[in-house]
């Protein structure tokens, strides 16, 4: 049976560009020596969403952030999975923050809201799932507010 261990999703600076922020998707994928999936072909999705801990007046965008879709072969023992990619700061701010421009431009803070993201891993062996994990809840601020 293929299990999923440590799954995380991290957020890290992209260098030279202050308005964009690398996702990181890490886990590890168990193949026992007698597991079907093992020198098959596996499909890995990966799905970055919002989660809604109730703390705003609105509830934080329903779209994806990301959803992924790539394909491997299964070996035997541990396989270290990464899955990357670079998104918009503002892209991860879904939970809106409030603000508006000041006279001479300057933006006034009236609400920051906590952003929350978690990851869903499926890997499949012929459309059928063979392993599910779930990320920790990443907790930041990437907004026009944030100082992630």
């Amino acid at each position: 049976m293929a299990t999923i261990l440590h799954p995380t999703l991290e957020s890290d600076h992209v260098a030279d560009h202050p308005g964009r922020r690398r996702l990181i998707v890490l886990y590890d994928l168990v193949l026992d020596p007698d597991d079907p999936a093992l020198g098959h072909q596996l499909t890995e999705r990966v799905t970055v969403r919002a989660v809604d801990d109730g703390g705003a007046f609105t509830a934080p965008r329903s779209a994806a952030l990301l959803a992924t879709e790539t394909t491997f072969v299964g070996v035997s023992g541990v396989q270290r999975r990464a899955v990357e990619a670079v998104l918009w700061r503002t892209d991860l701010d879904v939970q809106q923050d409030w603000w508006r421009a000041g006279p001479d431009g300057a933006i006034e803070a009236l609400a920051e809201w906590v952003d929350h993201l978690r990851a869903e891993i499926v890997v499949s062996l012929s459309s059928e799932a063979v392993a599910t994990a779930t990320t920790p809840v990443l907790t930041g601020s990437w907004g026009a507010l944030g100082r992630d």
